[in-house]
């Protein structure tokens, strides 16, 4: 997690700039200006009492405790542990008139308001002239007071901070097992930030501070920044910025702490800073490779990336493809059914009106044709008559018909003989099955009645 806070810078002859003066020289003094030409001192802000706008909150008596976890975390730019360009030298609490708080202070004593100072290096000095440019760059705005630090912390508790958001009245609640559903709502684990009307935040505990991080974005709402003031000076204007540890504006003791090199604590210090600058070096090639490294993954996985990105372009390129040829010949063969059904319907239809026709052509024939034949007995018929007459008898089969007609000229030919109904039913054959309600018997009856009524009618005709 991380918090952000202005780059400051203390008062001129305050008790802040005395302390941290002091504190630098003890750390800087046997380094002359050409053995330290290579470090870009600041101090900053690293953390303040309340909640930031993270809703990460932090209780005066638990930065009191952690206030000197920051010494020795290294300083990196945007939290990126593969940017490492620094390292913290030492750190001070204050109070919020940026006073310090005395080492030794009581529980009861720590003020409810306070800051944890730091004073840290930056390294100047880089092969790889990008990352050079880049870190003349941020000197550049540390030094103007434009940019800011972000904490970076570790912790192995936490508890929850109500904030009624009527009433601005606050509960600390301690995590366990029976208030641990609380965490869901924190904006940390992607919860609300607040639960009915009470605002959420997390308050730590047990904290260590790992590093901090160079960035240019508060988040911070009470962090500080004073533009009035400079600890730092420049030696000309040839020679590195670095920050001014001359003491003669401190007490004696502190000049002499300065000056006294064969004591045990420079020697101690002078052997520190031996150590100190080992470690650097490691750590400076390992940032190398580190650095070099994630260049090479940077630069594979941008290309595997582009690589996917052309892949997934051109398969959604085949399926919109697909999708539309597979559309467009969904729609076709809907077409082509539509057309077949309508052709099958045109079909039917013309199909019953040619049987039509032609049951009604053969009707007509047969009619016709039988006409002929009862014309051919009867010479006293008409065709109009004649067809009026077989029009009567479309129940009869051909063959009765026929039988009908031999029997018409057997009468025609020989004297009038009485012809019974009997005769007829005993030659003709009915064709088909009579209309409910009337019987082939009763029809062949009607032709021979018919019949002997007509040969009559033709007897009579030739007697007169």
């Amino acid at each position: 997690m991380n918090s952000e806070n202005q780059v400051i810078a203390a008062e001129a002859g305050s008790e802040l700039e005395k302390l941290i003066l002091a504190k630098a020289a003890k750390n800087f003094y046997s380094r002359t200006s050409a053995e330290r030409f290579d470090l870009f001192p600041f101090y900053s802000i690293l953390v303040s009492t309340g909640t930031n706008k993270n809703t990460d909150h932090f209780d005066a008596s638990e930065l009191i405790k952690a206030r000197h976890s920051p010494i020795d975390k290294p300083v990196n730019i945007d939290h990126n542990q593969t940017r490492i360009v620094g390292h913290i030298m030492d750190c001070i609490a204050v109070d919020a008139d940026m006073k310090p708080i005395p080492e030794d202070i009581s529980e009861g004593d720590i003020p409810e308001r306070l800051h944890i100072v730091t004073s840290a290096v930056i390294y100047r000095i880089w092969e790889d002239a990008k990352v050079q440019a880049e870190v003349d760059a941020l000197i550049d705005e540390v030094s103007k007071g434009t940019i800011f630090v972000s904490m970076e912390a570790l912790f192995t508790d936490f508890a929850y901070l109500l904030t009624n958001a009527t009433t601005n009245e606050r509960k600390i609640i301690p995590r366990n097992n029976q208030t641990s559903g609380l965490t869901k709502y924190l904006r940390q684990y992607k919860g609300p930030g607040k639960i009915h009307d009470y605002s959420l935040a997390r308050v730590l505990k047990n904290i260590t501070f790992s590093a901090v991080g160079i960035v240019r974005k508060p988040a911070n709402p009470d962090s500080i920044i004073s533009a009035n003031l400079d600890l730092f000076s420049k030696v000309s204007a040839s020679e590195p910025v670095y920050i001014n540890i001359d003491c003669s504006t401190n007490t004696e003791k502190t000049m002499a702490d300065i000056n006294v090199k064969d004591s045990a604590e420079y020697k101690d210090l002078a052997s520190a800073y031996a150590t100190l600058q080992i470690n650097y070096d490691l750590l400076k090639k390992d940032n190398v490779v580190i650095h070099n490294s994630v260049a090479e993954q940077k630069t594979l996985i941008d290309s595997t990336l582009k690589t996917l990105a052309t892949v997934q372009d051109e398969l959604a390129a085949v399926k919109s493809a697909k999708d539309e040829k597979d559309a467009k010949d969904l729609e076709d063969a809907k077409a082509t059914i539509t057309k077949l059904e309508t052709s099958k319907a045109e079909l039917a239809t013309a199909n019953d009106a040619l049987n039509a026709t032609i049951d009604e052509f053969k009707k007509a024939s047969r009619h016709s044709n039988r006409a002929e034949a009862m014309m051919a007995v009867d010479s006293n018929l008409t065709r109009e008559t004649a067809l009026q007459s077989v029009a009567k008898y479309d129940e009869l089969s051909d063959a009765s018909f026929a039988a009908m007609v031999e029997m018409m000229k057997g009468y025609a030919s020989r004297a009038p003989k009485e012809v019974t109904a009997e005769t007829v039913l005993a030659t003709a054959k009915v064709e088909t099955v009579a209309p409910m309600g009337v019987t082939p018997e009763s029809n062949l009856n009607k032709a021979s009645a018919d019949i002997k009524n007509w040969y009559a009618n033709s007897n009579s005709k030739k007697e007169s």
